[in-house]
């Protein structure tokens, strides 16, 4: 009784310590000391645990590890040592499921344990796979306009690809047969769309292409997606697209498991930030976004082209301020998935969108100069509006303006040059103001309507070893500027489009 005044946690030492010497069966009593005095002292059932996985005794330890989780259900540590006493047992399954757990709670657990036990989630992801058939009497199947449904059990926070051979008689049939795809949760109610790393359409919904490559069956894997945390089911249609060419399938396919979460689909700033630290990267050091996911996916059999990591990375840009990174890093999302949708939300903080409407460029094109334009750069801009608000909060501007109403609204060095016989800038006036300074990039949006063309008669008064933009060129007027431009310049001019158009020549 001389320990009555010994709290759990003194007793929990103490046992600790008669476990690291080998004093097991003392510290176990101790241990059953310290639960009897807290029952719910999730330490003592997790270091009990322990000793019993010292003993030989792993059915016990089961019980005891799986009580600690109970209590502490958020502890990526005793979920772990529950997954290698599974492993220990030959429980990959189970083991597999707990691994998942820590990850979940400790995101960049996921190099680490991807790295040690590679082989058993992909030994355990063939065991997972899922195979099936489109009919039960037919081995070849033609497929039509009319989707043929199927309804899958799958895991939540998983990536997955479908499997299986394809054949046209009118090759190449590439992406000519589609899957249309809906996330079910635990009672098969439908999860709205979008769904992230995945196309989607107004007309068909969520979907992704099946490949063909001949007249001959060969196989195809469609791009990796992952379900969300409550995604429990599956529902695929598979489909022609448009009807235009016949599409064969092999009847038997199968759902493939590829990595074991989604790659820092949801991770937090700080989550990466520690990510990247313990690679030995620091985020501001980096030169481009590719650069930063070579870096961040160092770890091998982590891959890059995922939609969340480019994603996640834009975010961690976007908070410190990288906004040409930022955007970069979304626009790859667009580049990986066509479907995805492009943060326009996030980003205007950096603006204000009702600046950039009317008598402005387009929202699309401002991204596009603060993607690309480094930030203090000077742009000589051909006609000004509220556009040169948004710019000037990042740029340096020389504003060519014909409309006195324009003059000095905005931070920008204008020159006043009025039309000559309404159709463009007064040239002397151009040439005189001009002199001297000195710019990193021409935004051609003025003077308006046709008359821009008159720049034509003038290109001795610009320096051109610059980017140029011609905005508006879904106008006919402004698409001959850009081309004829180009082709004094060499260059084959790149035409973007949203809502309105324009043309990079560079």
């Amino acid at each position: 009784m001389g320990n009555e005044g010994i709290s759990a946690g003194q007793l929990l030492k103490q046992a600790n310590q008669l476990k690291r010497v080998g004093k097991l069966d003392e510290a176990i009593a101790l241990y059953h000391r310290v639960i009897k005095i807290n029952p719910n002292f999730a330490w003592a059932y997790n270091n009990l645990g322990d000793a019993f996985v010292k003993l030989g005794k792993l059915d016990e330890a089961v019980v005891k590890y799986r009580r600690a989780i109970e209590i502490n259900p958020n502890s990526a540590w005793f979920n772990i040592n529950l997954s290698r006493l599974f492993i220990q047992q030959g429980c990959f399954e189970e083991a597999v499921g707990y691994f998942r757990q820590a990850i979940e709670i400790k995101h960049d657990l996921l190099y680490e344990l991807n790295g040690k036990y590679f082989q058993l989630f992909h030994s355990t992801f063939k065991k997972e796979s899922c195979n099936f058939c489109l009919s039960e009497d037919e081995n070849l199947i033609e497929l039509t306009k009319e989707p043929i449904w199927v309804t899958l059990p799958v895991k939540p926070l998983t990536n997955y690809c479908l499997f299986g051979r394809s054949s046209s008689p009118q090759p190449p049939t590439h992406n000519q047969a589609l899957v249309q795809i809906e996330f079910l949760d635990e009672n098969q109610g439908l999860i709205p769309s979008p769904y992230s790393g995945i196309y989607h359409s107004q007309m068909l919904g969520p979907f992704f292409y099946i490949p063909t490559y001949g007249e001959g069956f060969s196989e195809f894997q469609t791009n990796i997606f992952n379900t969300t945390s409550i995604t429990h089911y599956l529902r695929l249609g598979f489909r022609t697209w448009h009807n235009k060419k016949p599409m064969i399938l092999d009847s038997k396919l199968r759902l493939g498991l590829d990595l074991l979460v989604p790659l820092l689909e949801n991770v937090s700033q700080n989550d990466n930030d520690k990510v990247l630290s313990e690679v030995g990267v620091n985020s501001d050091s980096f030169q481009g976004v590719d650069e930063a996911v070579s870096l961040l996916f160092k770890v091998k059999n982590i891959l890059p082209n995922s939609c969340g990591v480019y994603e996640t990375l834009g975010d961690i840009f976007l908070g410190k301020g990288q906004f040409s990174r930022a955007i970069a890093a979304f626009r790859k999302c667009y580049l990986i998935n066509p479907g995805y949708v492009f943060p326009y939300e996030k980003l205007r903080g950096l603006y204000d969108v009702n600046n950039l409407n009317n008598w402005a460029i387009s929202e699309e094109l401002f991204l596009y100069i603060l993607e690309t334009l480094p930030v203090g750069s000077t742009i000589l801009e051909l006609g000004s509006g509220t556009g040169t608000l948004e710019l000037s909060k990042h740029y340096n501007l020389v504003s060519i303006e014909h409309d006195e109403k324009w003059l000095n609204k905005y931070d920008s060095h204008y020159i006043y040059a009025p039309l000559v016989d309404d159709m463009w800038y007064n040239g002397e006036v151009l040439s005189r103001e001009l002199r001297g300074i000195d710019y990193d990039f021409i935004l051609i949006d003025g003077p308006p309507q046709n008359r821009r063309k008159g720049i034509l008669n003038y290109l001795d008064l610009f320096n051109w070893n610059v980017p140029v933009i011609v905005d508006d060129i879904n106008r006919q007027y402004d698409m001959d500027v850009a081309i004829s431009l180009a082709r004094y310049l060499g260059k084959i001019p790149t035409v973007y489009q949203h809502n309105k158009y324009f043309a990079v020549i560079d």
